[in-house]
């Protein structure tokens, strides 16, 4: 009797003439392709990991709010006409009144550029401003320090009343001469 799986899954089969008829699995096989996966994907999380490009995007601390744009642009939408008969008064039957409302063909556009300097860069992050329930960064004090982090394409800068504003970061700068200008002191 073996105790080897096999294709039906059962861990006690005799093999080529048990009575389920199945086969015997090759175990030595199995076990070369578990571990090739294995050691594949401990290559894979380990290239990720050490990427440059991941441990420098990431990190958070106080940075400084150098400056809140506030973008406004007028884009084209598709028009809408929509129409509608009615009755007038009702006083002479098959008087209709007709009513036709156009959607108009642009409408305007709010876009926030908030930037915001951090250790040595200085990270500039874009956010809409279309919707009444968003938050609105000019509401922010410029040159105030203000808790930030940074996470692969998202800014997070922790607003007064204590949570997170979130923009997607459009341009990172490496600042080199606010880092330069404390040290020729």
């Amino acid at each position: 009797m073996t105790t080897q799986s096999n294709a039906c899954g059962r861990q006690s089969c005799d093999g080529p003439g048990c009575a389920c008829g199945c086969r015997p699995i090759n175990a030595r096989r199995h076990a070369v392709n578990r571990n090739a996966v294995v050691i594949a994907a401990a290559i894979a999380l380990a290239a990720v990991a050490a990427s440059p490009a991941v441990a420098q995007t990431a990190g958070c601390g106080t940075g400084i709010l150098t400056d809140v744009e506030v973008v406004v642009a007028r884009v084209p939408q598709s028009t809408i006409t929509s129409v509608h008969t009615r009755p007038t008064d009702g006083r002479k039957p098959g008087d209709r009144t007709v009513d036709a409302y156009t959607t108009p063909s642009e409408r305007e556009t709010k876009t926030y550029l908030v930037t915001v300097r951090l250790n040595d860069r200085v990270y500039v992050g874009r956010s809409s401003g279309d919707w009444f329930w968003e938050f609105d960064p000019t509401r922010l004090v410029i040159n105030d320090p203000i808790e930030t982090c940074v996470s692969r394409d998202t800014l997070r800068l922790r607003r007064p009343d204590g949570t997170d504003y979130k923009t997607k970061i459009v341009r990172v700068v490496r600042d080199v001469a606010h880092k330069a200008a404390p040290e020729s002191r």
